[in-house]
């Protein structure tokens, strides 16, 4: 699953050694810690495709997750972005999505 927040973008899947646990992975430290907080112990992972990753039960990041939804405060995702990084690759990821609009379907 992607999460694309106004202030970073992450990725959780199965955590495949732990499986009561998600992997929470993220191609930029900063990100992952604006998610999990300063007390989680973040892995640097240079050779694997997330640059930082972290392990969490399924729990905690449902709790991390409903608390960060609960917080939204703004009308329009896309201006709500102030990132300079994310700016044009969200932009990027809403104009490829516009290929999966109803409307552009053929089927």
């Amino acid at each position: 699953m992607w999460i694309q927040f106004n202030d970073c973008f992450f990725s959780i899947v199965e955590d495949s050694y732990k499986k009561t646990n998600l992997l929470v992975r993220a191609r930029r430290r900063g990100h992952l810690e604006l998610i999990v907080g300063p007390d989680v112990h973040i892995e640097h992972t240079p050779n694997r495709d997330y640059l930082y990753r972290c392990s969490l039960p399924k729990e905690k990041v449902a709790m991390i997750l409903h608390d960060r939804i609960a917080t939204i405060d703004y009308p329009n995702f896309k201006d709500s972005v102030r990132s300079r990084p994310l700016e044009e690759p969200y932009w990027n990821v809403y104009s490829a999505l516009m290929e999966a609009d109803d409307r552009r379907s053929t089927t």
